[in-house]
């Protein structure tokens, strides 16, 4: 279900609610473009904190997360 989650439906929800159209856009434009970054020091946070298995798990949602497609 969440892969089928497209930018439109959010551009819609936020008139649905009230918000304005513009400032909801661009706020989640910005949350959609630092993602991989975010992705990337919590990854490196949790190595530095001993889950060696951190990166391998970036890679997989990086792989298939539905980011890529919004």
């Amino acid at each position: 279900m969440l892969d089928k989650i497209r930018r439109e439906h959010f551009e819609k929800e936020a008139q649905n609610v009230g918000l304005g159209v513009n400032m909801a856009m661009k706020r989640f434009d910005a949350l959609a473009l630092g993602f991989e970054k975010a992705l990337k020091r919590a990854s490196d946070f949790l190595t530095a904190q001993g889950l060696a298995n951190a990166e391998n798990i970036r890679e997989r949602i990086l792989e298939n997360g539905g980011f890529h497609y919004i």
